[in-house]
């Protein structure tokens, strides 16, 4: 069953219980130094706001096939049985470290996308900052 007003209304409502991400882990390319919110990070600050308005968010793993990993995701509303399903796709090589990096890759960014979510720096500068309010999207004519 598609997604109509019921959906979007709780997804809303989740979306707006959802806390902070914090990106707490520290990786490196090359010389490069960044921070980052694992899988765990999101899906503390998620799992709570979604069940508590009746989502269930599952990651299907699906093939390989030339270089690509696909993985196929639900968002579904328990209460009414509306749900949000699309294929994610990232280039992989085939060995098991590569294609479980793509799996959590894939569930980390897929989650905040669909979300509409981001993670935020836990440091000095963005901690003093004040939290950045969504604005609603302009209605159409």
């Amino acid at each position: 069953m598609e997604p109509g007003v019921e959906f979007y209304t709780a997804l809303a409502k989740a979306r707006g219980e959802v806390g902070k991400i914090v990106k707490k882990k520290v990786g490196q390319a090359g010389q490069q130094k960044y921070r980052y919110a694992d899988l765990e990070a999101i899906l503390d600050a998620t799992e709570v706001p979604l069940a508590e308005n009746g989502f269930l968010m599952w990651f299907l793993p699906g093939d390989y096939a030339n270089g690509t990993f696909h993985m196929e995701y639900e968002l579904i509303h328990l209460p009414t049985g509306q749900k949000l399903s699309r294929l994610a796709s990232m280039p992989s090589d085939a060995n098991p470290r590569a294609v479980g990096s793509a799996q959590t890759y894939l569930r980390k960014y897929t989650k905040l996308a669909v979300l509409d979510m981001v993670s935020e720096d836990d440091d000095g500068k963005a901690a003093s900052q004040e939290t950045r309010q969504r604005t609603p999207m302009a209605e159409t004519a």
